[in-house]
């Protein structure tokens, strides 16, 4: 009984379902859509279903009008697009804009800058016109005719296309001259207008060098043609013969020839540096003074002897100056003598007043040789020979100076010191060497040799000056007779101020030792006068009120 049921229920079913299925389909409504096109170009209407959009809307055209869309409402404040739903008739509206027109402004320069060309808006007011360059020629302004009649065009209002002409004044360019010295006296520029012509100016100067010519290239030195014509800016450069370099060499050795061995030492060690003339003495010791009011001066034995044989040394060293006399001259002459003869830079000879001059270059080493006669002071009439060496590559320098058979002076002169080597008045001779360290600490040394009434003497002595002192031992002692030994002197360098001495000493094959430091606390002799013997005009010393005099031993 079940399954009768469910199968009438089946079929029941089927015939609602085929009731259904013989109905007809309700009818779809459409929508006419209709362009107001505002007097543009006409454009069809569009037939839409009701619920669909407009999709794709037509365009328009309207002279002397942008198109600027659809709108719903004729306010045309609401806009219609392609995703606009119509559900009834409707009428969309054109929007109209006024059309700019655009034009072209065209710049003619009339320069290799070519035509230069601006967009402007249809009514614009241009001011901002272009500023063209052309060489050698002064721009005048823009003008409307390539004739340039009447006023130049600062502004102008665009209502069309426009051509503007560049008009320029003609200017003669002006060129400049310069000239490269390489190290010669100046020579001005000179500036002179397109196509004039330069003269060749006055020849440059160098010192130890012959001016040869001008040249536009180093490299080929082909000397330039004068008169110059300019039509551009040049620069020249002077030629220098190269062979004369050895003039330059000359110059440095003739300036750098003075010589004064005693300004390596301290100033207050130096000959009259801590004496005393008489007017600064205290007393002329006529009668007793007081040893506590002597004003100090004067140097020990020891460094008087280093004095005396610098001081020598510089007396012969006078005679350099007549190289002050000669030099100039000296450095023309061998310069003209090369101009003559550029294949011979190694020797010369040549007569100045009475002064006979020999240059030679052998290797590194220039040499300038001096002979001459005449009156020199202290030495009388004599005939002298002065000759400089000058290492062009060390800068170390020799000299060598004879005057007449008794003197001379032989001395190197290095960085950091020198040595002397002299003879004075044929009696004396002595050695020097000096040398200074990187700290300006000093280290020199003295050997002395004198024939005196046919006796030889000889001395020696050695010194050191450091930052504070001055130390000087050897075994000079004249006023000692017999003496044999050592003598230690020891100065202030600030001052010059002997501090002390210490004297080592044989006498008669018995030896003393004295040291004295402290100079300053003298217990012994309190007292000094000096008072000259009427019958041997000997001045004789007396100490503390004695009346008889002091001997030494």
């Amino acid at each position: 009984m079940k399954k009768i049921f469910i199968i009438l229920g089946f079929l029941m079913a089927a015939f609602v379902l085929v009731a259904c299925g013989d109905e007809p389909a309700p009818e779809l409504k459409t929508y006419t859509v209709t362009f107001d096109v505002d007097g543009g170009t006409s454009v069809s209407n569009k037939t839409v279903n009701e619920g669909s959009t407009l999709g794709t809307l037509p365009t328009t055209t309207k002279e002397n009008f942008d198109f600027a869309g659809w709108y719903t409402n004729n306010a045309k404040t609401e806009e219609a697009t392609s995703s606009t739903v119509v559900n009834s008739n409707m009428t969309i509206y054109a929007k109209w804009t006024n059309k700019v027109n655009i034009y072209t402004i065209t710049f003619v320069t009339n320069s290799p800058e070519g035509t230069v060309t601006r967009k402007v808006n249809e009514g614009t007011l241009f001011s901002d016109f272009p500023t063209p360059n052309k060489a050698n020629h002064e721009f005048k302004g823009w003008y409307l005719e390539d004739e340039f009649t009447g006023n130049s065009v600062n502004s102008i209002e665009v209502t069309s296309d426009l051509t503007l002409y560049a008009n320029w004044q003609y200017i003669t360019p002006t060129y400049t001259l310069t000239f490269d010295v390489d190290g010669g006296s100046a020579v001005n520029a000179i500036t002179v207008d397109e196509d004039m012509s330069i003269n060749k100016p006055q020849d440059p100067t160098k010192e130890g060098f012959k001016f040869a010519g001008w040249t536009t290239n180093l490299s080929t030195k082909v000397e330039v043609q004068w008169p110059i014509t300019m039509t551009s800016n040049l620069k020249i450069y002077a030629i220098w013969n190269e062979q004369v370099a050895i003039g330059q060499y000359l110059s440095s050795l003739l300036n750098t020839y003075k010589f004064k061995p005693q300004d390596i030492l301290p100033t207050h060690m130096q000959a009259g540096g801590v004496l005393k003339t008489q007017a600064q003495l205290n007393s002329n010791y006529a009668t007793f003074v007081n040893t506590n009011q002597i004003t100090f001066g004067g140097y020990g034995e020891q460094w008087q002897m280093v004095l005396d044989n610098l001081e020598q040394a510089e007396t012969l060293f006078t005679v350099l100056s007549v190289i002050d006399t000669i030099s100039s001259a000296s450095v023309v002459a061998f310069n003209n003598y090369l101009d003559s003869n550029p294949d011979d830079t190694s020797n010369y000879e040549f007569k100045l007043g009475i002064y006979n001059v020999y240059i030679s270059l052998e290797g590194e080493v220039l040499s300038y040789v001096v002979d001459y006669t005449a009156n020199i002071p202290v030495f009388g009439e004599q005939t002298v020979q002065i000759a400089l060496n000058y290492n062009v590559v060390t800068s170390d320098k020799d000299g060598r100076i004879q005057i007449g058979d008794a003197n001379s002076v032989k001395y190197e002169v290095f960085e950091d010191g020198f040595t002397i080597a002299s003879k004075y008045l044929g009696f004396r001779t002595s050695y020097i060497e000096v040398l200074e360290d990187e700290n300006g600490h000093i280290e020199g040394s003295i050997y002395e040799h004198m024939t005196v009434a046919g006796k030889s003497l000889s001395s020696a002595a050695q010194f050191k000056v450091d930052d504070t002192y001055v130390s000087v031992v050897g075994n000079k002692a004249g006023a000692i007779l017999g003496f044999s030994g050592t003598i230690v002197e020891l100065y202030q360098k600030s001052t010059g101020k002997l501090l002390g001495y210490e004297v080592k000493e044989t006498l008669s094959s018995i030896q003393y030792n004295t040291l004295w430091f402290n100079l300053d606390s003298q217990t012994g002799i309190t007292n000094i006068k000096y008072e000259t013997d009427t019958e041997t005009q000997i001045k004789e010393v007396y100490v503390n009120n004695g009346t008889t005099p002091f001997k030494t031993k």
